[in-house]
């Protein structure tokens, strides 16, 4: 199958700006990565008539964003075509396992562990999650998702209920479960995240345990939640703070990151606002995970 890639280099301070209308314009979640100064932020749709009206909107729409937080350079949008083969080597080429935090390793199906010109790599204590990502936000190489990946580490429990907003690949619901968890609900509005998280849960064995759903955060009607993660950005994190309240247990916490910290006053206030406690901000490069706790 071909998919159109859109491709969008920005300042770091244009980031949450882009991903925004990114995910607006084509219903599926950028992913964010590291170019030199700058920042590039992608999207993937399938090649079709539908794929060139969001060419035209996207750059369209790209005009909107203030010239403070784009520099002195308009903000442009590239695309080209990907076929999933060449995206599968892609991926092979440079995508190796990653240790995160304590105990939390992200591999690839295709790499060994521990790999063999490192065998003591392994530890005994070893969570080891086998991620094949494919067109879906999620490495686990980004700050914004080992920020969550650390925060994880530090708050799951045994026998926890998890939610997992804008879950991408599914990794932070998969590393919940294998930390312990007993159960994750993942959502995410984009086709191919909702597909790449179900078959990443089976392969690492926890496919009974991480229910994958087609959506926002208004799929999940459920409550009592223990801990709810959303690694999407600044202005969706604002939209969804008084819904995570509801939906978690006295006591619970909320994860929210994908935000840059320069922009985390936003998120922050509708955090505080929404009735959460705000324990601790994590930094990491430019990015900040903010932890918010429901009161007992």
């Amino acid at each position: 199958m071909e998919w159109v890639r859109f491709s969008v280099k920005c300042p770091s301070a244009a980031v949450e700006a882009v991903v925004g209308i990114m995910l607006e314009v084509t219903g599926a979640g950028p992913s964010v990565e590291d170019c030199g100064a700058l920042k590039l932020v992608r999207s993937y749709v399938a090649v079709g008539p539908e794929a060139e009206e969001n060419h035209r909107t996207l750059v369209s729409r790209m005009m909107d964003i203030p010239a403070y937080l784009g520099g002195n350079s308009p903000i442009v949008v590239e695309r080209d075509i990907v076929r999933d083969e060449n995206w599968a080597q892609a991926w092979k080429e440079f995508y190796h396992p990653l240790r995160i935090g304590r105990r939390l390793v992200i591999k690839p199906s295709w790499e060994p562990w521990p790999p063999v010109e490192d065998p003591e790599a392994a530890r005994p204590d070893d969570v080891v999650i086998e991620l094949d990502p494919q067109m879906a936000f999620g490495t686990g190489t980004h700050p914004t998702t080992q920020l969550c990946l650390v925060a994880l580490e530090d708050l799951v429990t045994p026998g926890a209920r998890i939610l997992d907003v804008g879950c991408g690949s599914g990794i932070l619901s998969l590393s919940a479960v294998l930390l312990g968890a007993a159960s994750a609900v993942a959502v995410d509005v984009d086709p191919v995240a909702v597909e790449t998280a179900g078959v990443n849960a089976a392969k690492s064995g926890v496919g009974e345990s991480v229910e994958v759903r087609r959506g926002d955060i208004t799929v999940v009607p459920e409550q009592g939640f223990d801990l709810v993660v959303a690694n999407i950005n600044a202005p969706i994190v604002c939209q969804i703070a008084s819904e995570v309240w509801r939906r978690l247990r006295p006591g619970g916490y909320f994860i929210a990151s994908g935000i840059i910290e320069t922009l985390m006053d936003s998120p922050l206030t509708a955090i505080k606002d929404a009735g959460f406690h705000v324990p601790d901000i994590r930094r990491q490069e430019d990015w900040v995970a903010i932890l918010g706790r429901r009161p007992d």
